[in-house]
């Protein structure tokens, strides 16, 4: 279908000026992103319908015409080499989200353990935007109309293809690190993790300390044990993500095995963890 802002993009030559240090996309072919929160970023761009612009945005990418990438709590700015001799500068704006869905966020991630370990290991797990939508907050954008795009080139268009590119570098970067997505929704990581470890919130009841009866025990009856108790009950949930750990650090930059680091590391820790498994049981 015929584009009117894809042909009064067309002014600008078609080939811009080339970088030597820019930022590449990791993904030369095929899909950009490996993580099911990189991959829907990249479905929601692809939803906005921007034609011929998002193609050429993706060469853009991958050809490294990005010089200058920065996150910003609810902004990112860059900075992209088109066809003139200085970069165009790029910047983009997502809505934030208020104190009182902030609140909201960090009471549901904190009231679930499994959840705030995986996030602060650097995982999202696949049922958590629909989970934060139920509660009325969304971790995606939308709509085009969530953000706030402006870019320094002549361009008429909205977004134009420096835009898209960034686009699909910030997918890459959610890949590696989905703190970004909480970042571009108004809070640095550091503030993010502090509130996700605090241990009050602003509905913990207080509650008064239990004075035990029970005699203290002593070096001589230490092994005894509290005979009167009952032993408690536990059970073992088996890990939803291997190496969560192992993937927030990042690749090894010296790994020359055959196998993928990553894989190498999932299948030891599913190795140790039946071990450990089978001794507790």
């Amino acid at each position: 279908m015929w584009d009117k802002w894809d042909f009064l993009s067309n002014w600008e030559e078609t080939t811009p000026k080339r970088v030597q240090h820019g930022i590449k996309a990791i993904h030369q072919k095929g899909q950009f992103c490996e993580q099911w929160w990189g991959k829907r970023w990249i479905e929601i761009i692809d939803s906005y319908n921007l034609g011929e612009r998002l193609n050429r945005g993706k060469r853009y990418a991958r050809a490294g015409q990005v010089v200058e990438l920065n996150f910003l709590p609810g902004l990112i700015t860059a900075s992209v080499q088109g066809s003139r001799s200085l970069p165009y500068q790029v910047q983009l704006t997502l809505k934030t989200w208020s104190e009182k869905q902030w609140e909201k966020v960090f009471s549901y991630v904190k009231a679930d353990p499994l959840l705030l370990t995986q996030l602060i290991s650097g995982k999202l797990p696949p049922d958590l935007e629909q989970k934060l939508k139920s509660q009325g907050i969304d971790l995606f954008p939308g709509k085009f109309q969530d953000f706030a795009t402006d870019c320094s080139c002549p361009d008429i268009s909205n977004p134009c293809k420096h835009i898209a590119a960034v686009f699909f570098l910030i997918s890459e970067s959610l890949d590696k690190n989905p703190f970004l997505l909480f970042e571009m929704r108004g809070k640095d990581q550091t503030e993010i993790i502090d509130n996700l470890l605090s241990s009050k919130t602003e509905t913990e009841e207080i509650i008064e300390p239990v004075t035990s009866k029970n005699k203290p025990l002593t070096a001589e009856h230490f092994w005894e044990g509290c005979k009167d108790k009952e032993v408690p009950a536990y059970y073992i949930k088996p890990m939803e993500y291997q190496a969560l750990l192992i993937h927030q650090m990042g690749p090894f930059p010296l790994w020359q095995a055959n196998d993928n680091f990553f894989d190498w590391w999932a299948r030891l820790y599913q190795y140790y963890t039946k071990k450990v498994i089978e001794q507790m049981e």
